[in-house]
């Protein structure tokens, strides 16, 4: 009778030290992985009122920015869809791509912010405002590259030689 009674005693402790490690690997092991995650629910629902910041050209030419819709949900506009395989985009249904995803803590507003700001818009659950990102991209350059190319399979690149900085980038 006692045998049997510890054999169930050991398999609830073990049951029990399971299901405790599996708490502490989903809860600290990969909590940050889960929070940043594309398919969470929190992650869509926290985009779609996001304030990203504006992405410009060398010139100052607006590529994409965040326009707000009278529901209060937030929309990224590219000023040319064609520099996509460029910029990027994002989605709430395919999620982040391209500079957009690179530069997303900074456009998201989550790094590079002033801390006391940062510290702010966690308190009051407010989204943080996205900081702007200067490309050296020259959309001049970007058009007459793309007209180059035309519609052959392959790629054109530019560079300036003095500072390694892409002019323009365009693949088909």
């Amino acid at each position: 009778m006692i045998l049997p009674l510890r054999r169930a005693a050991l398999v609830l402790v073990l049951g029990f030290f399971a299901l405790a490690g599996l708490l502490v690997y989903w809860q600290v092991v990969r909590s940050q992985a889960l929070d940043l995650a594309p398919s969470n629910p929190r992650v869509v629902e926290a985009s779609r009122r996001e304030q990203r910041g504006a992405i410009f050209a060398a010139n100052g030419q607006v590529l994409a920015h965040s326009a707000q819709h009278p529901d209060g949900s937030v929309h990224r506009t590219y000023a040319l869809p064609s520099r996509t395989q460029t910029i990027g985009y994002v989605s709430s249904r395919y999620g982040v791509s391209g500079l957009e995803a690179t530069y997303d803590g900074y456009l998201s507003g989550q790094q590079g912010a002033d801390p006391l700001a940062a510290i702010w818009s966690d308190v009051t659950r407010q989204p943080s405002p996205g900081n702007d990102l200067v490309l050296t991209i020259d959309p001049t350059l970007q058009q007459l590259a793309a007209r180059a190319l035309g519609d052959r399979k392959g790629a054109v690149v530019a560079l300036d030689p003095r500072t390694g900085a892409v002019k323009a980038i365009v693949s088909s």
